[in-house]
């Protein structure tokens, strides 16, 4: 074996997490493998008896031109799967609260989950981690992997455990037309909702007993069979334990993701290529606060507070990103080795096991108080002036907050409550407000041929379709050629309404309201944003 101790690169950044110190070490020549060691921080870690959260890692490589805008940049495999592989290193205790972390090798080997392994809350820090990197899987020579060509890019995504277990769908009511009682079971004088009790098929019939009822109502996008389909075994429904992002992804996450492309697909992903307009809206000024611009050919910066320099620590890199339309959510979920979400998965994750109430939001009540003032805006530590239960940011005065807040706004230090942080019950963060969820929607037939695939961390290269992302059990993927990717929205959909959602709309709010479940979007729109998800390891 020959050690070889090559370079450092900088840290990455995600929202509350940072990955820094990172090295390739260890380089062995006969395996084909050289060792990634990083260390890894974030605050408000927990694993506790009812879930915890994690991270995602991820890394990319480059082996010419690294410091050129447009440089290729592509997918680390890893290079065994399972629980703390052997080779790879949990690292040691820094100056957190946890003292050692596990490592979850999925078996496609694109990235890892890195959690506490005991039970506890507070800081974790641990240093020395290390993955295997099997860079003969991934074709690179032994001669390439040197400190003057090769480098590697680490990323970090925090995320939630959604446990095992059945759940309710729906809101408890018998409504015919309600939107939020379209998931129904049965239709007596105590009708029933139905519990999702595994991932066995679903067979939507019309409302009689004993059958699963689906009211399509008259909603945008929904199929024209309404009432009668099958929702298959393989379809998500969020029995299965899965990881989902804490947070809506942030705009930081969204540049380092545009920066990581070559020329073509970059542009594809973007609105604008003006130089110093922003990138997602092709505007001179910042716009519902999407504060991404266009700095240079094939790059972006974070420049909220435009004049003051790009990327500092009051340019909005941990605001929620907007002007997503499904094509940028499924591109950015492909590229970083997950998967969009179902709309089932949505439910259970604000939800959890507890039976419905009627109205409620994410934090489990009809409670709403309007996040309208801003303190510290653009900043790290960016919130708001209002407090009390059910905060989130929605527009019920008519001078709200007009564009994403930070993710993870609502709750401090002296939140206390699910209700007063807008919390899910696994502590998703903004599934009510913020920005719309894009979830895959039952509603149509294209959204139920959903498998739930992960990413591969590569996007289509076909000519004038470079950029796109390449599952092609997703939503919207090209019906003419599937090798071009995901070209259009049918299948997908929108959950948990928005920073713009008013008064009079405040049911966009609840959990279990479906009025625009099947409404994808072709277009960036202010108000559309996303998450992502991971269906758990301990599956494969």
């Amino acid at each position: 074996m020959l050690l070889v101790p090559l370079f450092s690169v900088p840290a990455s950044y995600a929202n509350n997490v940072s990955v820094s110190n990172v090295e390739l070490v260890e380089q062995d020549s006969t395996a084909d493998t050289i060792k990634i060691e990083f260390d890894v921080t974030w605050s408000n870690a927990w694993f506790d008896s009812i879930n915890h959260d994690a991270v995602w890692v991820f890394a990319k490589y480059c082996t010419s031109s690294c410091t050129s805008a447009g440089a290729t940049w592509t997918h680390v495999k890893l290079d065994t799967g399972g629980t703390n592989p052997t080779n790879f290193s949990r690292g040691t205790k820094g100056s957190g609260n946890f003292s050692s972390i596990n490592i979850l090798v999925p078996s496609d080997k694109i990235g890892a989950i890195v959690r506490p392994a005991q039970q506890g809350s507070g800081t974790l820090d641990i240093r020395g981690i290390q993955f295997v990197w099997d860079y003969g899987t991934d074709g690179v020579a032994d001669a390439t992997v040197s400190a003057t060509t090769t480098r590697v890019r680490l990323y970090a995504i925090e995320m939630t455990y959604i446990t095992e277990g059945g759940f309710y769908a729906g809101d408890g009511s018998n409504g015919n037309a309600d939107y939020e009682a379209q998931f129904e079971y049965g239709t007596g004088t105590q009708n029933i909702i139905p519990a999702v009790n595994s991932e066995s098929g679903i067979s939507f019939r019309s409302n009689s007993t004993d059958a699963w009822y689906y009211n399509s109502g008259a909603e945008s996008g929904e199929a024209a069979d309404g009432t009668i389909f099958d929702l298959s075994t393989s379809f998500p429904k969020g029995y299965k334990a899965f990881y989902l992002m804490k947070y809506e992804l942030g705009q930081g996450q969204l540049r380092d993701f545009l920066n990581s492309l070559t020329t073509t697909p970059f542009n594809k992903r973007i609105a604008t290529t003006t130089i110093n307009n922003y990138a997602m809206t092709n505007s001179g000024t910042v716009t519902s606060r999407s504060g991404i611009k266009y700095t240079a050919a094939a790059t972006v910066a974070a420049d909220f507070t435009s004049g003051g320099g790009t990327d500092q620590t009051n340019d909005g890199e941990w605001i929620a990103a907007n002007y997503l339309s499904w094509m940028d959510l499924a591109a950015y979920a492909d590229w970083a080795g997950l998967r969009p979400m179902s709309e089932l998965e949505f439910e259970k994750t604000a939800r959890g096991p507890i039976y419905p109430v009627d109205g409620e939001h994410t934090w489990g009540s009809t409670s709403l108080t309007e996040a309208a003032t801003l303190s510290s805006s653009g900043q790290t530590g960016e919130i708001v002036s209002e407090s009390g239960n059910g905060l989130v940011n929605y527009n019920n005065s008519g001078n709200g907050v007009d564009g994403p807040a930070r993710s993870g706004f609502a709750a401090t230090s002296t939140t206390g409550t699910r209700a007063k942080a807008g919390a899910g019950y696994y502590g998703n963060m903004e599934l009510s407000g913020n920005l719309w969820e894009q979830v895959v929607t039952v509603g149509n037939a294209t959204g139920r041929g959903f498998s739930g695939s992960h990413g591969d961390g590569a996007l289509t290269s076909v000519s004038s379709y470079e950029g796109n992302a390449t599952n092609l059990d997703w939503p919207g993927v090209n019906t003419t050629s599937q090798d071009r990717g995901i070209t259009a929205e049918t299948g997908s959909g929108l959950r948990g309404g928005t920073f713009s959602t008013g008064v009079a709309a405040s049911y966009e709010l609840e959990i279990s309201n479906r009025h625009v479940a099947a409404a994808g979007q072709a277009t960036r729109l202010n108000s559309v944003g996303g998450r992502l998800a991971r269906t758990s390891p301990e599956y494969d």
